[in-house]
């Protein structure tokens, strides 16, 4: 019955140019990436998009290296 509410892990790769705006947001627990692109077609897929905009979870454990992630995407956008 659990296996019904899984879903497999999907790669998505969106093209650099395509990718409007990155934001982290830090918490107690962890951190949000928040993620829009220029087209709707980029994430048509991904459960849990909002007019072109995806929310990333983070585990604290991992908010060093999302902040180097968004740190990089930004220096890459300019």
């Amino acid at each position: 019955m659990l296996d019904l509410f899984k879903s497999s892990m999907k790669e998505i790769r969106i093209p650099l140019a395509e990718v409007d705006f990155v934001q982290l947001k830090r918490g107690w627990f962890g951190a949000k990436i928040h993620i829009r692109v220029k087209s709707l077609k980029w994430l048509a897929e991904v459960p849990g998009c909002d007019n072109g905009e995806v929310t990333l979870h983070v585990a604290r454990r991992d908010r060093d290296q999302a902040v180097t992630f968004v740190q990089l995407l930004g220096e890459i956008q300019r």
